[in-house]
């Protein structure tokens, strides 16, 4: 994984100098928690979506690069179910606009693994895929930096999970729409 990292690095360093490329790093995060005293219900989740892209246009509007989502949710019932997950993959962010403030971003994660306490029961190791979808808009508060919010569709399919060395082949998903603050930070 590092030597990929690496190599990403390497490729937007070398086409910089070639194309005058404009680098991006964003960071999209979102926290949600509600609760029910009646039947002792409460749900909180804690969402970031890291960004290092790059563009080779001139318009800079389209950039491409590596995503980085961290996730934990935690369902508190009487038996409480715990969710936290890493996902990588390639992410675009792409800009509707010259002025780059109506934002759409799209993730595709082939690397989602984390774990899960389902039911207050065991911690089983989890593995699968994830994709997000994004619509937003941005207020650019200086020549490199902006500040908006998103709204964030974003879907986990959980493949296989894992409790004391034994696997088991498994569909489920879970899906959120979830509004999010967005900071940018564009740069030559």
């Amino acid at each position: 994984m590092k030597m990929f990292f690496g190599f990403i690095l390497f490729i937007m360093i070398f086409f910089s100098h070639i194309t005058k490329a404009a680098f991006m790093l964003d960071w999209q995060l979102g926290y949600s928690s509600h609760s029910e005293n009646k039947t002792n219900l409460a749900f909180n989740d804690m969402t970031n979506h890291f960004f290092l892209g790059a563009t080779l246009g001139k318009k800079e509007t389209f950039y491409f690069g590596q995503n980085v989502s961290s996730i934990t949710s935690e369902y508190k019932t009487p038996d409480s179910t715990k969710i936290s997950t890493l996902e990588l993959g390639p992410r675009m962010n792409w800009y509707l606009d010259d002025l780059k403030t109506l934002l759409v971003v799209l993730a595709w994660n082939p690397y989602a693994k984390g774990k899960r306490t389902p039911n207050g029961g065991s911690e089983e190791d989890i593995s699968g895929w994830s994709y997000l979808l994004a619509f937003g808009y941005e207020l650019k508060l200086s020549k490199n930096f902006s500040m908006g919010a998103t709204l964030n569709y974003h879907a986990l399919n959980i493949s296989k999970s894992e409790v004391n060395n034994v696997s088991t082949e498994e569909s489920t998903a879970y899906t959120s729409i979830t509004p999010m603050l967005n900071l940018s930070f564009r740069f030559r």
